[in-house]
């Protein structure tokens, strides 16, 4: 069922997929958790399908080149980082996205790292990090311990995008939400 996608191990067919499933599926749910992001996706660089998701949402085994999600953040960040034609083009190993609404997070915010992977000098895929807002928040606010990253009692960090809206939450809102509104 949705929301636990994850948990499953060994899917139940012979095919490549469910022979390579269970070698390498352990290694992207513990970097999932372990550092907090909503999804780790791997992308085919010919078709720009999703070949392989962590939580195995509606975006997976689309295809981010002309399927539904084409024009999101994710189908963005993949195009992007889809142009390195080579390991030494630095400037072209990393493309972020914004966040934005995502139809398969049931339109919540999501946005995207990506970049592209090698094997020796030839490009083989797409690795594609959906970035947790919450977690985000946590990064900013030291997990609400201000203090112990010499914020002091008011001092705070926090992410605004180009159109001028929060991306990370105001240290006020968190600490005091009716003053906050007022």
């Amino acid at each position: 069922p949705p929301g636990k996608k994850q948990d499953l191990l060994k899917p139940d067919n012979t095919s490549f997929y469910g022979i390579m499933h269970p070698r390498y599926h352990p290694s992207f749910l513990e970097y999932q958790q372990r550092f907090g992001f909503s999804d780790n996706l791997l992308i085919d660089i010919g078709t720009g399908n999703v070949i392989y998701s962590v939580v195995k949402a509606v975006d997976f085994c689309t295809s981010l080149k002309d399927g539904p999600f084409a024009d999101s953040g994710l189908g963005k960040v993949f195009r992007a980082a889809n142009t390195a034609a080579n390991k030494g083009e630095s400037k072209d190993l990393v493309a972020i996205s914004d966040f934005a609404p995502f139809a398969p997070a049931y339109d919540n915010p999501a946005g995207f790292i990506a970049s592209p992977i090698f094997k020796k000098y030839m490009k083989i895929g797409v690795l594609v990090l959906q970035i947790n807002p919450e977690k985000l928040s946590e990064v900013m606010t030291n997990q609400n311990k201000w203090q112990e990253i010499s914020l002091d009692k008011t001092g705070q960090s926090y992410l605004v995008g180009t159109d001028k809206k929060m991306r990370s939450n105001n240290r006020r809102l968190i600490e005091n939400p009716q003053a906050f509104q007022k």
